[in-house]
């Protein structure tokens, strides 16, 4: 099969359930429907990134912008919602008096934080729905499907295996370059959230090109999908801190609880990625089959 005609059947399936969660929102019926949109904008806009030799810098420039548009207010919704999780969770774990000596001030702290972003939350919550009922606001996604309409170059019309192998290879590539550094770079957050960016962006590539690609890949996906979750756990600690040292109301001795709590959190989680051997599985499994 061409690439050109396995790119639309995919981008077309993705536009469709970019719909579906569309109207999910709107409706309020599903709690899981904000995330799902946001990954399928993510998805679509990573397969367009690295499809810019079959699709022209112009118009795969074009529809990210737009995208990116589309998805920015739901991507804050959906960063809400997970803080509120997080915050909640550091919370249970005071209240339960596992991590002692606790001062009264952490719950009080953490009830106001939650409280604080829960309001945001049904601001962004409404101004999303809004969004998404005006009449122009998915018609990025009328003009991207519309546009296989338009006849392509005959020599665009590459293989779909032979440009899945090259774009995820490359992507495979720049990852495993990255890795070298990861023992000197694991506590820089803004490093770790674009590597986390990055397996994000593989992952996706191998989930739109999987029935082409060889089983190799999906150890990838699965290393990919691990490294993913803990990046984003890093991430969503990384929030946390600076919303402690931005506190100004903050207590001293509740500001060093919370720090060392999450101190603990962070730690914990930088042993799983060392106990489940993801950094030298992905060096060792990737040497010389990424060429």
């Amino acid at each position: 099969m061409h690439t050109r005609a396995y790119l639309e059947k995919e981008i077309k399936k993705i536009t469709g359930n970019i719909r579906r969660a569309a109207k999910k929102i709107q409706d309020g019926s599903d709690p899981e429907a904000v995330h799902d949109f946001r990954v399928f904008i993510r998805k679509l806009r990573s397969i367009l990134q690295n499809s810019r030799k079959i699709l022209g810098k112009y118009h795969t420039k074009y529809f990210i912008k737009a995208l990116a548009e589309i998805s920015r207010e739901a991507s804050s919704l959906r960063d809400e919602e997970v803080i509120i999780e997080k915050i909640s969770y550091i919370r249970e774990n005071f209240l339960s008096g596992e991590f002692s000596p606790v001062n009264e001030s952490i719950p009080e702290s953490l009830n106001t934080w939650i409280a604080e972003r829960q309001d945001k939350e049904v601001i962004l919550r409404e101004s999303v729905r809004e969004k998404l009922g005006g009449p122009a606001f998915l018609s990025p996604l009328k003009e991207l499907e519309a546009m296989f309409i338009i006849p392509w170059k005959k020599e665009m019309n590459i293989s779909v295996d032979f440009f899945a192998l090259s774009v995820i290879g490359d992507m495979a590539r720049t990852i495993s370059g990255k890795l070298e550094n990861f023992p000197a770079m694991s506590r820089n957050t803004e490093w770790l959230h674009d590597l986390r960016k990055d397996f994000k962006k593989i992952r996706y590539l191998i989930e739109t090109y999987k029935i082409v690609l060889p089983r190799f890949y999906l150890e990838t996906e699965k290393i990919s999908k691990s490294m993913q979750k803990h990046l984003g756990e890093l991430n969503d600690i990384a929030i946390i801190k600076k919303m402690i040292y931005e506190d100004i109301h903050l207590p001293p001795e509740t500001m060093d609880n919370l720090s060392d709590f999450l101190r603990r959190e962070e730690d914990g989680i930088f042993e799983k990625i060392k106990e489940k051997n993801l950094v030298p599985h992905w060096m060792e499994y990737h040497a010389g089959k990424i060429s």
